[in-house]
């Protein structure tokens, strides 16, 4: 089940960032970066806690990447250490949904399960169980069209964020 999760809403592996800066000089660099309007890269920077994301005018897509991670010490380097993941909105609409298809896909079984004399007819049967799973893998490659979409996003916040902590 974890490994599931992972791949619905995980768009990367644990990453590190590393830089030769001190701790304190490491969070001011990428704390300026998001207060500049030009970068949009906007978020909550902490040492014990990052969180990262794209600001897009007039977009609000709630499968935008997220960088959650923190700041750490390896050797006489800081790390920032983290990965990108969906928000939390896109969670939960997506795991709202996943419900709600399942919940769909019994209701469809037990109906046909009844007796014919109850139901309306046979192709209204027919078109309910054959349209709920289809409906289900539509909506799982939606997810996943989206999810795909927002790579170059990862690759142009990792850019952003190595290039504020390697100044």
């Amino acid at each position: 089940m974890k490994k599931l999760y992972q791949w619905l809403f995980d768009y990367s592996r644990l990453i590190k960032f590393k830089s030769n800066v001190p701790l304190d000089e490491g969070v001011r660099r990428l704390a300026n970066i998001t207060h500049v309007p030009s970068s949009r890269l906007v978020g909550q920077v902490l040492e014990k806690r990052v969180v990262l994301y794209q600001a897009r005018p007039w977009v609000k897509l709630y499968y935008n990447p997220y960088f959650k991670g923190k700041f750490s010490r390896e050797g006489n380097q800081v790390v920032l250490e983290g990965k990108f993941t969906v928000g939390r909105y896109g969670k939960i609409f997506t795991i709202l949904c996943f419900v709600f298809l399942a919940i769909l896909e019994v209701l469809s079984i037990f109906i046909s399960l009844i007796p014919q004399a109850i139901v309306y007819s046979w192709i209204q049967l027919f078109v309910l169980i054959t349209l709920i799973p289809f409906v289900i893998a539509m909506i799982i490659c939606i997810i996943l069209l989206i999810k795909r979409w927002s790579r170059t996003d990862v690759e142009w916040m990792s850019k952003k964020i190595a290039t504020e902590l390697y100044k």
